[in-house]
């Protein structure tokens, strides 16, 4: 088990988790091991909270500190790098494969940053983004 900085941009952060839930009971189907389950195949995380280990990783063009903010409040010179974002209801992670070498996972994690970068640059100022610490 483990947390993760989930990055969930716009509002209704709960609905937009909800398809995510391991709790989520789907219609039956056979698994991979021929067994039936109601098992969510897309889940993602067992609980999140707004912040947690993660709190204040906004740094706002105040110089405050924030879990939830409008993207055009958020200093993006202090980017944030999530393991994930989750936007219109689409989950993007970073999947650097920990078989890489170490230079190879290191670019891939500058690749990560900087698509995640053009994501908050390119969001609407009045956009809400909040942070997440998810477990799994």
């Amino acid at each position: 088990m483990s947390h993760y900085m989930l990055v969930v941009v716009g509002e209704d952060v709960d609905h937009q988790l909800a398809p995510y839930a391991e709790s989520l009971d789907v219609e039956e189907y056979e698994d991979s091991d021929g067994e039936l389950t109601t098992y969510n195949p897309d889940s993602k995380y067992d609980y999140y909270t707004v912040g947690g280990r993660y709190k204040g990783r906004l740094k706002l063009k105040t110089g405050h500190l924030a879990d939830m903010a409008l993207i055009g409040d958020v200093d993006l010179s202090h980017a944030i790098t999530p393991y994930a974002i989750l936007i219109n209801g689409e989950w993007i992670e970073n999947s650097v494969s920990w078989t890489l070498s170490d230079s190879a996972r290191e670019i891939e994690g500058v690749k990560w940053k900087a698509f995640c970068g053009g994501i908050f640059t390119a969001l609407s100022k009045d956009t809400q983004i909040t942070v997440l610490d998810c477990h799994m």
